[in-house]
């Protein structure tokens, strides 16, 4: 691939990972653009490692307690969502590689803007609520600045483990929808911040996938793809940073009218292309 096409895929994947709009959705889409068919395996590899590195240097000081503490109750409820997130692909894995195709994105674009229009609605409900309750009982709320225990139940944990399987699909946005869900479960402080964490056993484990089910790896541009994985990874702990303070502020809204207005123009192009 020329270096620009590099570039550009490099930024919509460090910025697609994070915020809430569906990162395989959008390299399908640009797949598509560009004509690109093949080869894109390595590039995949080298896309997620960059994006794996920006969680973990974002939150290194969580992710070194959690090292310190192996069986601490975070670890045990990430363990427990990754268990459901695998149950999930590996039943439904036939059905999701068939939905990888451009032609379904319109479909899931929308369905994960309403999700997160939901969400938006869900925070500011509880928000007022507990403004109200704060109000009345003159106290105030604090969170769990405790990573090791976190405010997410085991119950949690399996719905958004579930989620995230679910998120596989192209289209649908995994740090959306389990943002999303997160805010719909009660969870307030944690729900961004446990959303990047258990994305590291899941791009870990599909890397493992991809490097086991590959025949071989051809067509090696060492510069463009070093070049990529820079630029990828400081895209990333942007979009890490922006994604946490909107999901706070309950502002991931304003992704959803993005999608419905990417939907919008995937139905008209394949109308007029319909029509000729």
């Amino acid at each position: 691939m020329p270096l620009i096409t590099l570039l550009i895929l490099a930024v919509v994947q460090g910025l697609t990972e994070f915020l809430p709009i569906s990162s395989s959705g959008h390299l399908i889409l640009l797949y598509t653009l560009f004509g690109i068919e093949n080869d894109t395996l390595l590039l995949s590899i080298i896309l997620h490692l960059s994006t794996l590195l920006s969680v973990v240097v974002y939150y290194r000081k969580d992710i070194l307690q959690l090292v310190k503490k192996p069986l601490c109750k975070t670890n045990r409820k990430i363990l427990v969502t990754t268990i459901f997130t695998s149950i999930v692909v590996l039943a439904f894995k036939p059905i999701i590689d068939k939905l990888f195709d451009s032609k379904y994105l319109f479909v899931f674009f929308i369905i994960t803007a309403f999700i997160l229009f939901f969400s938006d609605y869900m925070s500011e409900r509880r928000y007022i609520l507990s403004r109200t309750k704060n109000k009345i009982t003159n106290t105030i709320t604090l969170s769990n600045s405790d990573i090791t225990d976190m405010s997410i139940s085991y119950r949690d944990a399996i719905i958004i483990g579930l989620t995230q399987g679910i998120a596989t699909i192209p289209g649908i946005s995994r740090s959306g929808s389990t943002i999303a869900v997160s805010s719909m479960l009660g969870i307030k402080e944690d729900k961004a911040k446990y959303s990047f964490l258990i994305s590291i056993p899941i791009i870990l484990l599909s890397l493992v996938y991809e490097l086991l089910t590959t025949d071989g790896l051809q067509n090696i541009n060492i510069l463009g793809l070093s070049i990529a994985f820079v630029v990828c990874f400081f895209v990333g702990l942007l979009a890490i940073k922006w994604t946490q303070v909107l999901s706070k502020k309950g502002a991931l809204s304003y992704f959803g009218y993005y999608l419905l207005i990417l939907a919008s123009f995937l139905i008209l192009n394949a109308s007029v292309l319909h029509w000729f």
